[in-house]
């Protein structure tokens, strides 16, 4: 056994909390989401998965517009007058959008981002997905005069450099996910393969070609040329929890906060995580507890093997941090404390 991978039961607060949150929480009688860019990865639309996991993990959202399904210049005209009414008439309104420059968004968004700020109940919020290491300080100043609250991914931006701003940011690790409807995929027959998804980069290559040298059984849905093509967000989910392990890497990729999601999707579908060793990822979670880091790739293949030949072993760690992470960062906590933040 190797001597690293000894993990405890760990038992964290009782979810009751999270569920008496979405009874606090306010209704919000209309959400405008908008992810404009195109993030494409299988010819499949990235940015799609974002919007569905986003809108469904909103509790109490009585009605949700994706902006970027608004062509019709018709639609797009009512949609505004129907914004414009709901703003004046003091229904509460969010408007979500991605962190792009606002520049360079559509004159809808723009026209949603402006009724936004007059409205009394009326608030927006920005998802800053790309929050560099080197240059994270400066993107989230970019936009904290521009909306109400700013949500980054990114641990290293610490409070005190944020000064006066602080109040108007908020750290996640990752974007929030609807819980509910992913919780069927924790409980199904899991297969004692490894998944590895993901951009097929040169180091990524590397990891994937020798644990195919060495045996390890794979499901390989990587942009090299996968097996198991992936046309969907639910096919993605239904791959990954397919999968007693999953290993990610990139995490030391300057780009790092857009890859935080492949762990918080294994970890709701009841997949042990290993992962590559250096992540922002271990400032949210416990290593050893709620996943594996992987050093190299040799300690990828004695690591996988163990977890493989010992799935009890996995799935301990896969419930602790499935316990864990709805205990501390479930969607109706999200929520909650964005309202918060808002009020």
């Amino acid at each position: 056994m190797h001597k690293e991978l000894i993990v405890k039961n760990s038992v964290h607060g009782s979810s009751n909390f999270s569920r008496k949150l979405h009874n606090e929480i306010e209704p919000i009688h209309r959400t405008y989401l908008s992810i404009p860019e195109k993030v494409f990865y299988q010819n499949r639309e990235v940015e799609y998965d974002f919007a569905w996991a986003i809108s469904n993990s909103i509790p109490r959202a009585e009605h949700v517009t994706y902006v970027r399904n608004i062509v019709d210049e018709g639609a797009s005209e009512k949609m505004i007058r129907e914004a414009s009414n709901a703003c004046r008439s003091g229904e509460k309104s969010l408007l979500i959008l991605w962190g792009i420059p606002l520049g360079q968004e559509s004159s809808t968004v723009r026209k949603l981002h402006e009724l936004h700020k007059l409205g009394e109940r009326s608030r927006s919020i920005v998802f800053l997905g790309d929050v560099r290491k080197t240059r994270g300080l400066g993107q989230i100043v970019d936009y904290v005069d521009k909306v109400d609250l700013v949500i980054h991914f990114n641990p290293l931006v610490l409070k005190n450099e944020l000064g006066s701003f602080a109040g108007k940011t908020m750290i996640w690790p990752g974007i929030p996910y609807p819980e509910d409807k992913m919780e069927v995929l924790r409980f199904r027959q899991k297969r004692p393969v490894l998944s590895i998804s993901g951009q097929s980069y040169r180091y990524r290559s590397i990891y994937i070609n020798y644990c195919e040298k060495r045996g390890i059984p794979i499901l390989d849905t990587s942009s090299r040329g996968a097996t198991y093509p992936i046309s969907s967000f639910w096919k993605y989910l239904d791959f990954v929890s397919s999968a007693q392990i999953m290993f990610a890497n990139g995490y030391l990729y300057p780009r790092e906060s857009i890859l935080v999601g492949k762990v918080i999707e294994a970890i709701l579908t009841g997949t042990t995580v290993l992962y590559e060793s250096g992540s922002w990822i271990n400032r949210f979670l416990v290593p050893f507890e709620h996943f594996i880091p992987v050093y190299n790739k040799f300690d990828l293949i004695e690591k996988a093997q163990y977890l493989l030949e010992n799935p009890e072993v996995a799935e301990t760690i896969a419930r602790n941090a499935y316990s864990f992470y709805t205990t501390h960062y479930s969607s109706r906590d999200f929520w909650s404390k964005v309202q918060k933040k808002l009020a």
